[in-house]
């Protein structure tokens, strides 16, 4: 799977396209194949750190996760066990 990925907080200079390996759903998890998504405010702050207070919940000097993003649309691919 390729996805858009960032290893510090700042600007969209700071993404990069990279290969990963799909995910799996595991627990109660869903996995989607996703057809379009958007980019809103919270996922510039998310990517900015902007304002500081999203760092308490993204990460403090790096970003927890790689990926942004939360509003999309799909297909779903696999469901977890639970």
């Amino acid at each position: 799977m390729r996805a858009y990925i960032r290893d510090r907080y700042g600007g969209p200079e700071v993404l990069r396209l990279a290969t990963m390996e799909p995910p799996r759903a595991t627990g109660d998890e869903i996995v989607i194949r996703i057809e379009a998504m958007s980019l809103n405010r919270s996922d510039w702050e998310a990517l900015t750190a902007q304002p500081r207070y999203v760092r308490l919940m993204n990460g403090l000097l790096v970003p927890r996760n790689a990926m942004i993003g939360s509003d999309v649309a799909g297909v779903v691919e696999s469901v977890g066990p639970d």
